[in-house]
């Protein structure tokens, strides 16, 4: 750093020194407002303390599957109400049945045996197999436990026999029990597959 020479006065003095500029670092040069601005703010993030919302834990009524299905079988003795609404496929076989397209059960015994039935049937197969016809009838079973509703889910009355909403596809031609214990809960005399496969008109 060059040092400026210092000159004398025409009398042989000296003058008196001038003091020397102080360098302000730049972190003093920051003006007071915006320091002020950024200690409201990290006060703000800090008073806060707000973490992020939790998503929701899913429910059986939202429709969310879990590794057991909607989590009907962990509430099988629990389940009070059972809705069954029957669909056809093919609408124009004209199927016949004895009992209504939608059956409401609340008799808690027998909604609890079905559940428990259709949870104790086995994985679906899997691999190729030969099924019987099917004629595209359908059962949807809506179970509840309270005002809990669980996922819904559905039995092909014919072909393989298939059920769907718990977890894995299960299939209940291994044991007539489901049929029985369903038809028992909505009234059905002597039931068996037969009865929610329908008749044809012609038949």
């Amino acid at each position: 750093m060059l040092v400026p020479r210092q000159r004398t006065s025409p009398g042989g003095r000296r003058p008196a020194r001038r003091p020397a500029a102080v360098a302000v670092p730049a972190a003093a040069a920051v003006p007071a407002a915006a320091l002020a601005a950024a200690a409201v703010a990290v006060l703000a993030a800090c008073g806060s303390g707000a973490a992020p919302a939790a998503s929701p834990r899913p429910s059986a009524s939202t429709g969310n599957l879990a590794a057991n299905g909607s989590g009907l079988c962990a509430a099988a003795a629990q389940v009070d109400s059972l809705t069954v609404q029957r669909t056809s496929a093919l609408p124009g076989n004209h199927p016949r049945f004895t009992f209504p397209a939608t059956e409401t059960v609340r008799n808690a015994p027998e909604v609890r045996s079905v559940a428990q039935g259709l949870c104790a049937l086995p994985s679906g197969v899997h691999r190729q197999i030969a099924c019987p016809a099917d004629f595209g009838i359908t059962y949807r079973l809506t179970f509840a436990a309270g005002a809990q509703r669980f996922t819904p889910v559905t039995l092909n009355a014919a072909g393989c026999e298939l059920v769907h909403g718990l977890g894995t596809t299960r299939t209940i031609t291994t044991s007539n029990v489901v049929w029985r214990r369903l038809g028992v809960a909505i009234g059905i005399p002597h039931p068996s597959q037969a009865s929610f496969a329908g008749t044809s008109a012609s038949s």
